[in-house]
Order: C-alpha cells, then structure tokens, then sequence
C-alpha cells in the first residue's frame, strides 16, 4: 500500500481522532480521503467506506486498485444511504463529516443498532451546532470537542466515548440553554481553545460591521425587527468581546 499525502488540517483531524480498531466506517466518504487516511494507519484493521454517490465511490475505487493488494485489503466501497444497508452489522468506530447537523443525526438514529455497536463516533457537522450539541447530550455519552481552521473555514469535531459517561459541567452549561454555549461549546471555552478564539475574534468583527450597517439607518426608519436585531448584535458583540478580554 502506497502512503498518500491526503493533505488538509480537517482530515488529518478526523484520522486522527479514532482510536486504534479493528473496524470504522466512514460514513459519506466522497473521495475518500479519510478513508485512505484511516486504512494509512498501520493500528486500524478495516474500512467500510460508504457514499450516497456512485461517482464519487468509482474515484476512490480507481484510487484503491491503483494502490496495490494493501488498499484492497482495507478498504472496502459500499454505496449506501447512511448506514442503511450495510454488509457490517456491528463496527469499533464511526466517522461523518461534512454533512448538516440534523442528517448526521438521522444517519445516526437511522440504524440504531449499528451506530450503537461502536465505542466512538468521530463528527464533524457543518451546521446547526447548536441543536447538534443538545442532541448528543441528550444520549448522555462522554463528549470531547475540537476545532480545526482550514481555508479560512472552522470546523468542530465531537469524539463522542459511547463507554462514557458525559461530563458533568458540560451537560450543566447545555441544560441551561445559553446560546453562547450552545453555539460555541462548553468544552472548547472551557479551555479556551485557542482555534476556537480565532473564530471568536472573526466573529467579532462581522458583528461590529453589522452593527455599523444597521446602526447607519436613521432611528425613524428602522422598523421593530431591525431594531430588535440591532440590540441582538449588540448583545452578542458585548459579550464575545468580553470573553476575549482587552488582548484580542
């Protein structure tokens, strides 16, 4: 088997994550990148590598026969919707990226006892965090969370433990239903992590230009919502700006 360089910061992230296992599924797999990521790694035994696309899972097949015996021996293609389908039944790891937060979570309630047969889930929703947090401390299982800057773009991922049992302060700060936990995670400000300050102070700047757009309409003209979106801005400015202190 020929070592690839996959290439990207999020990627390596997500290889990265899974424990050492005899058996992950790569959920929506595209290209395959993470994937072949996964097979590189000489503790990991096998890799179901499932995609919706048909065009997409012929590239990463092209990818695997042009590799040799070794990327034939771990990797095998399946095009599936989610988990639906699958010749494994049970499986040590589950990665899936680049998907909304509520498809990641119906991929995941949609085969129950296969998703529930791991030890980890690797996840790394493009949107709707907020919702997506509430949903896994709803299953109570141990939630560490990262953050990866690639391209500009953040990304966060959840290594969710299913033998674990969630931490208490991050459940707390959940329950009490505080957007800025919500949307920025209790796990990654407890730490203040330091990718995810980049963010904030990114996030901070496109408030203050929309708090100086909305700001520029004359008081007579502004109507309820944009009034009340105003104060919203200058809420959530005021506090991000608090929390990076006077070093930001």
């Amino acid at each position: 088997m020929t070592k690839r360089d996959l290439g990207g910061d999020r990627i390596q992230a997500l290889v990265d994550r899974v424990l050492p296992c005899r058996r992950v599924i790569d959920v929506g797999c595209d290209h395959g990148y993470t994937s072949m990521g996964l097979a590189q790694r000489e503790d990991i035994g096998q890799v179901l590598a499932t995609d919706i696309s048909g065009p997409s899972l012929a590239k990463l097949q092209e990818v695997i026969e042009d590799g040799g015996e070794g990327w034939k021996k771990k990797i095998t293609c399946v095009r599936a919707d989610g988990l639906r389908g699958l010749p494994w039944r049970e499986a040590d790891a589950l990665v899936i990226s680049g998907m909304g937060g509520g498809l990641v979570r119906s991929i995941l309630e949609g085969e129950v006892n296969l998703s529930r047969s791991c030890r980890q889930w690797v996840l790394s929703p493009q949107s709707d965090l907020a919702h997506f947090r509430t949903y896994l401390a709803s299953l109570s299982y141990e939630i560490r969370e990262d953050m990866v800057e690639e391209g500009g773009k953040f990304y966060t991922l959840f290594d969710v433990r299913l033998d674990g049992k969630i931490q208490p302060d991050y459940l707390e700060k959940l329950e009490e239903g505080d957007p800025f936990f919500l949307d920025y995670g209790p796990d990654l400000l407890a730490r203040r992590d330091p990718v995810l300050l980049r963010k904030m102070r990114k996030d901070l700047v496109v408030l203050e230009d929309l708090e100086r757009k909305l700001s520029a309409r004359p008081l007579e003209k502004r109507g309820n919502k944009q009034e009340s979106r105003l104060k919203e801005v200058i809420e959530e400015k005021s506090r991000l700006a608090a929390w990076l202190g006077p070093d930001r």
